[in-house]
């Protein structure tokens, strides 16, 4: 329908070209086998999943965080797996990670592994 419609939108009258001999007042049709089909995409359930994979050092985290708030908002469903591999110069405060890492993550019910190494 969209295509019908299309081609009535861009219709351009035929031309008369005039030929000796030829009656003037029969206009000259353009061939419609000549002319490429218009095929519309086909409505298919595929294209519904949309998964990312993604490496980011510390610079870049918050970039990729940004970039996920944009697909949710667009998701109706979503699932992630994240693996965060942070390192520092000094040890990391067991009770500092309990507080500030693991107990947001145990309030907010996400399955979650921790792993002091």
């Amino acid at each position: 329908m969209i295509a019908e419609v299309a081609r009535e939108v861009t219709y351009v009258p035929p031309v008369v070209i005039p030929d000796e001999g030829a009656d003037d007042s029969m206009p000259v049709q353009p061939d419609p086998q000549l002319w490429p089909p218009i095929i519309e995409p086909p409505i298919t359930e595929s294209k519904k999943r949309f998964r990312l994979i993604a490496r980011a050092d510390k610079a870049k985290v918050f970039k990729v965080i940004r970039a996920v708030q944009n697909l949710m908002d667009k998701s109706d469903r979503v699932t992630m797996q994240i693996e965060i591999v942070a390192e520092s110069n000094t040890q990391f405060d067991p009770v500092w990670l309990r507080n500030a890492v693991e107990e947001p993550l145990d309030e907010a019910d996400v399955d979650a592994q921790t792993r002091l190494e």
